[in-house]
């Protein structure tokens, strides 16, 4: 499970994955991103380097699960949206079954789901699909399956299905 982390403050959905998920059976990496820009060659670091996570918003959730661990230890946070092809690519690297994120200030939920397809739509063959799941302050979770899959039907559609079929 994949949790893209922009701001150390909003962390209901990193909550959300903590409770809902047994660390015994599936692994959870924090994700945090900063798009480096002008002046990271002085530093020897290349534009666009993706970082790892580090320990702080595991320190910061509640109950953390003793499975669940923290590695780096340097704490670069941006306030900047995480890119979508960073986070498609970074799930595609880690053969992600998931991701888990935090609703936009900018975006809905469909809108959000729709970017990160294009993002990983972009992604050389051979790719896997996976679940994105916008995670909402009060908890509701709006799932979306990014890449090839079945569409998922309600009954009423099967009954169309059947009506005209």
């Amino acid at each position: 499970m994949l949790v893209p982390v922009r701001d150390y403050n909003t962390l209901n959905h990193l909550r959300w994955v903590l409770e809902h998920t047994d660390t015994r059976e599936q692994d959870v990496v924090v994700m945090t991103a900063r798009v480096s820009q002008f002046g990271t060659a002085a530093y020897g670091l290349p534009a666009n380097r993706f970082q790892r996570t580090t320990s702080r918003p595991c320190l910061r959730a509640p109950s953390p699960s003793p499975k669940v661990s923290a590695r780096g230890s340097r704490s670069s946070w941006s306030r900047l949206a995480i890119p979508g092809s960073a986070i498609a690519q970074t799930a595609h690297n880690l053969e992600s079954s998931a991701v888990a994120a935090g609703i936009s200030s900018k975006m809905t939920a469909a809108e959000q789901a729709f970017a990160l397809g294009s993002a990983w739509e972009a992604i050389p063959e051979p790719k896997k699909q996976f679940v994105l799941q916008i995670v909402q302050p009060a908890g509701i979770v709006d799932t979306f399956r990014i890449g090839p899959h079945t569409p998922t039907m309600k009954n009423e559609d099967v009954a169309l299905l059947i009506a005209y079929g």
